[in-house]
């Protein structure tokens, strides 16, 4: 019989490979969720370049963080084929004559006229953890946003389980049952005990609510997730499908930029305030192509009721009313169906139905802008569903 452990006081640790054979088991390699970008990576405008913002991530038992968004260039695009390069966070235990350590790297993919990403390495020493697919496109100049396809996935402390189908997730002894992320789904589920049986889970943190003895868990039962109330200062159940608040913003124009990519629906609640001619006006991922958007809108109020449309324009119509304008956005599913669809209850007291989208799918939504005559006063909140 072979016993070890370690560190104690005659045994510290005195390489990486014991390092890892313990830190392994404590975090799963990925992204960390912080309050910080999550190392979401996008394009420089007009460069061959990308950009990987501020985040932290745990590579095969190696923790990294970047405090600062940095600039990572592409190499010159091929004059034939397009490739698909790919963004990482590489560790290495030996890297001369550079310092070993995890770094940013860009992985150069192979031009071809179906250009497939470069495999990553994943060992004991070498180990590259995804964070984005970059398609270079035939002599390109730049990068454009969709060129950009995120490969992030996300770290969970041990007491969440990584699992493949049900059937992984059954083999896991009842008594360590507490909450599992299915792969096959991409989806949390926690056990629910009264009940025996996995129910779906909506947040992304999920703890065992025996565990918490800092937290007032006498109105949860088992199976719930817990959000912040800052009303009450207090951890109170979530409900399940609830809206998460993701940012508020103000001002002449309204712009939410690097939504997370984590909800499959999103929402504006607000009131913009018109100045001017009132015109209000909505753009998603900055695209402004002046035939981008279909839009229409019906409404009306105790004595008239109208009907408008403009079948191609560079942005959706949300409003050419004056007075304050109280209103709710949805934007349901982007990745299967672009449609945009809302309510307002306008200065002229009508109760008008809107909606749009654009001509083409999307891939991500990463950026809202509501722009035109708008008075500083106006604010609007976002809301994610996922």
């Amino acid at each position: 019989m072979a016993e070890q452990s370690w560190p104690h006081p005659d045994g510290p640790i005195t390489d990486t490979t014991q390092w890892r054979a313990a830190a392994r088991l404590w975090r799963d390699t990925g992204v960390i969720v912080a309050d910080d970008d999550q190392l979401q990576v996008e394009a420089v405008a007009e460069e061959l370049e990308v950009r990987v913002r501020d985040g932290q991530a745990w590579v095969d038992g190696h923790y990294y963080r970047n405090t600062s968004p940095a600039v990572l260039p592409i190499t010159t695009a091929d004059l034939s084929n397009p490739r698909i390069d790919r963004v990482v966070v590489e560790y290495a235990d030996n890297r001369d004559p550079d310092p070993a350590g995890a770094v940013l790297r860009v992985l150069e993919g192979t031009p071809a006229a179906s250009p497939e990403p470069p495999a990553l390495t994943q060992t004991d020493g070498l180990y590259q953890l995804p964070l984005a697919q970059v398609l270079v496109p035939t002599a390109a100049s730049d990068i454009q946003p969709g060129n950009i396809t995120d490969e992030r996935v996300f770290s969970a402390p041990l007491h969440v389980q990584f699992v493949d189908d049900t059937t992984q997730r059954d083999a896991i002894p009842l008594d360590s049952r507490t909450a599992v992320w299915r792969r096959d789904i991409e989806q949390f589920e926690a056990w629910d005990r009264d009940n025996g049986q996995w129910v779906p889970s909506p947040l992304g943190h999920q703890h065992d609510l025996d565990s918490l003895t800092d937290v007032d868990t006498s109105g949860a039962q088992d199976g719930d997730a817990l959000v912040f109330d800052s009303g009450s200062s207090e951890w109170v159940p979530a409900p399940a499908g609830a809206w998460q608040h993701i940012a508020t913003a103000s001002g002449t124009t309204i712009t939410f930029d690097n939504i997370p990519q984590t909800y499959r629906h999103l929402k504006l609640v607000g009131v913009l305030v018109p100045d001017l001619s009132g015109i209000a006006r909505l753009r998603i991922n900055n695209l402004a192509g002046a035939t981008a958007y279909n839009w229409s809108q019906i409404g009306g109020g105790s004595s008239d009721l109208f009907a408008n449309s403009d079948s191609q324009d560079d942005a959706i119509l949300i409003s050419s009313e004056n007075g304050a304008i109280a209103l709710e956005i949805t934007i349901a599913n982007y990745t299967q169906w672009p449609v945009v669809s809302g309510q307002r209850y306008d200065g002229s007291r009508n109760i008008v139905l809107f909606g749009g989208g654009l001509n083409g799918l999307l891939t991500a939504v990463t950026r809202l802008d509501l722009f035109g005559d708008l008075a500083s006063t106006s604010e609007v909140s976002l809301y994610g569903l996922a």
